[in-house]
């Protein structure tokens, strides 16, 4: 784990991510993990599965966009700004994405040291 909250822990990131998908489709992990009462081969089984892996790759992607935006390194730069309005910080006119970061990261760094 890193020491500094202010910074994205890959290590961790990359463990659940790994936990989280395995290489395999959502479809082929859901036929792997369910046992059909249809036809496996049938039109039913096929559609069920099809709706589910499709709903299952929606919270996959939200899933992902959450653990992703924890990090300021990471997160959308809205996300950042409204973390920034915590400390009274706001982007100045024409300041690149990524100084404003690293004055948001300095302000965290202050707040727990």
């Amino acid at each position: 784990m890193s020491a500094d909250p202010s910074e994205p822990d890959v290590e961790a990131a990359e463990q659940m991510e790994i936990g989280l998908s395995d290489g395999r489709s959502q479809r082929e992990r859901l036929e792997t993990a369910l046992k059909s009462p249809y036809d496996p081969d049938g039109e039913i089984w096929s559609a069920f599965i099809e709706a589910f892996a499709a709903e299952f790759e929606e919270i996959e992607q939200a899933l992902n966009e959450v653990l992703a935006s924890k990090f300021v390194d990471t997160a959308g730069l809205a996300q950042v700004e409204r973390l920034a309005e915590l400390y009274d910080l706001e982007r100045r006119t024409g300041e690149p994405a990524a100084d404003f970061r690293a004055r948001v990261k300095t302000a965290l760094r202050a707040q727990i040291t």
